[in-house]
């Protein structure tokens, strides 16, 4: 296969063998360059032949940087899994606790509210019993007998 280039030419002997740059499509787009000392009719330039290399594909692992990178990769993914699995039950944890303190204070809050209607019911016994207490001990005066009433209204006496 004949081609021409375009530029200025580099100066080789004329059998001189040339291996072309590595293609970007992989090794399997190299090939050499052979200058047969022609010249091309077209350009007036040296005439230079493209023999591509048939050599089969080798196939290539991942290197050690490789591997260690996706050793780290796999490492950092299930840390972040753990950190969200933390995450997700922290935040049920913390909901959890929400409700019990808005639990707690609204128990709080109708223990206060029967607590003051308890105080008031306590004040008023509390003077129903010194009401009763004073009747009790008006009741429980001891009376004078008959005799001492007498004996009292005789001589001026209080009984």
């Amino acid at each position: 296969m004949s081609s021409s280039s375009v530029g200025p030419e580099p100066v080789l002997p004329a059998d001189a063998t040339v291996r072309a740059p590595r293609s970007p499509q992989g090794p399997s787009a190299g090939g050499v360059l052979t200058r047969s000392g022609q010249v091309d009719a077209e350009s007036g330039l040296p005439a230079v032949d493209w023999q591509p290399i048939e050599a089969p594909m080798r196939i290539v692992g991942p290197g050690r940087r490789e591997v260690r990178l996706r050793a780290q990769l796999t490492e950092l993914e299930q840390s972040l899994e753990v950190a969200q699995l933390l995450e997700r039950g922290t935040a049920r944890y913390v909901d959890r606790m929400e409700n019990h303190l808005a639990e707690s204070r609204a128990q709080v809050a109708r223990l206060a509210a029967a607590m003051g209607s308890l105080a008031t019911e306590n004040q008023g016994l509390l003077k129903a019993l010194a009401q009763a207490e004073r009747r009790i001990a008006r009741i429980e005066a001891p009376q004078p007998s008959r005799w001492h009433r007498f004996l009292a209204s005789v001589t001026g006496r209080q009984a």
